[in-house]
C-alpha cells in the first residue's frame, strides 16, 4: 500500500524569473502580472463604456412622432383618416394647429359624423392620445366621443377607452386640450372621434376637432436614479486611474 502526502508549496520568489504558461508560450512572473493588470483595466473601461452608452440611452432626448397621418388636417381635406357620414376639414370654425381643423355636421346635414385610424401598436407599450375639442355656433352643449378600440375587427375586438368629452357651443371656438394613456393589448389600435350631440343639440352649433396626435411614451428616470449613475461612473473612473497607478 502507498501513501500520498501533501505538501504546502513554498512561497513564490517573485525576484526570480520564474516561468509560466500562457496559451502556449513560456513567459516570466513579471510579464504575467502585467498582463493580468492590462486584462482587468481592459474590463474596467469596457464596463465604463457599456455604463455610459445606457446612461445616454436613458438619458437622451427622444423625439415622439406623431402616429397618427394629417392629425392636425393640414392637408386641407380628410386624408389618412376614416370617415363616416359628413365630416369635413374646414379653415372657417376655429383651429389650434394650423389652418384647419375637423368640423362635424357643418351646414346640420346629418349628425353622428365619425373619424378614425387604424395604428400599427406595440403588445405592452403605453401610448398618449392628445386632442383639442370645441363646439363653434350657438352655446348648446356638444358632445365628442372619444374611442381606443383594440384589435378593431377582430376576435379580440374591445374598448380600451371609451370616454364622452362636452363643449360649449361659442363664437370664436373656444377649444379644451385632452389627454389620455393607454396600453396596446393587439398589433392594430383604432382611435375614433365621434359626434354624439344628436340632431337637436347640433342644429346651429358644430362639433370641432384639432391638433390629434398618438405618441409612444417615455419612461423619464427620477433624479434619485440619474444621481445613482453618476455615482457609479464616478467609482469606476477612480478604479480605473488608482490601477494606472498601481501598475
Amino acid at each position: 500500500m502507498w501513501s500520498e502526502q501533501f505538501v504546502s508549496a513554498p512561497p513564490e520568489d517573485r525576484s526570480k524569473p520564474t516561468l509560466r504558461p500562457k496559451f502556449g508560450v513560456l513567459i516570466t512572473q513579471k510579464e504575467y502580472s502585467m498582463r493580468n493588470m492590462k486584462h482587468r483595466m481592459t474590463s474596467l473601461r469596457t464596463t465604463l463604456l457599456a455604463t455610459t452608452l445606457c446612461t445616454l440611452g436613458l438619458f437622451g432626448t427622444a423625439h415622439a412622432q406623431n402616429l397618427l397621418a394629417n392629425g392636425s388636417f393640414e392637408t386641407g381635406d380628410l386624408t389618412g383618416w376614416g370617415v363616416l357620414n359628413p365630416v369635413q376639414a374646414r379653415s372657417d370654425e376655429g383651429t389650434t394647429e394650423g389652418s384647419f381643423a375637423a368640423v362635424y355636421n357643418f351646414g346640420n346635414v346629418f349628425p353622428g359624423g365619425y373619424l378614425f385610424q387604424d395604428l400599427t401598436t406595440i403588445v405592452g407599450q403605453d401610448y398618449t392620445v392628445s386632442f383639442d375639442f370645441g363646439g363653434f355656433g350657438v352655446a348648446n352643449t356638444l358632445l365628442l366621443q372619444f374611442q381606443v378600440i383594440t384589435d378593431p375587427g377582430g376576435p379580440g375586438e374591445d374598448f380600451l377607452i371609451l370616454q364622452n368629452i362636452s363643449s360649449t357651443g361659442s363664437v370664436p371656438t373656444t377649444f379644451a386640450n385632452s389627454s389620455f394613456d393607454f396600453t396596446a393589448t393587439s398589433i392594430t389600435t383604432r382611435v375614433g372621434f365621434g359626434d354624439a350631440t344628436g340632431f337637436g343639440a347640433s342644429q346651429n352649433a358644430d362639433p370641432v376637432l384639432d391638433n390629434v396626435s398618438v405618441v409612444s411614451v417615455v419612461v423619464v428616470p427620477e433624479p434619485g436614479t440619474f444621481a445613482l449613475v453618476l455615482s457609479a461612473l464616478g467609482i469606476l473612473g477612480a478604479v480605473i486611474a488608482r490601477r494606472r497607478k498601481t501598475a
